[in-house]
């Protein structure tokens, strides 16, 4: 039996990325809509992971 195929086998990295970035910028104190943004950028990705 083969393994899934993602759709975008880079997903997971572009999540960890983001999800990396918006800690940096809650810890330069950057506003909080700009990192809740970022949050639903990555909730979205997964979301297409998810279908």
């Amino acid at each position: 039996m083969t393994e899934p195929v993602l759709p975008l086998p880079d997903v997971p990295l572009i999540i960890d990325d983001l999800l990396v970035r918006a800690k940096q910028l809650a810890d330069a104190g950057v506003r909080r809509e700009a990192i809740e943004e970022i949050l639903d950028q990555v909730a979205a990705l997964r979301d297409g992971l998810d279908s």
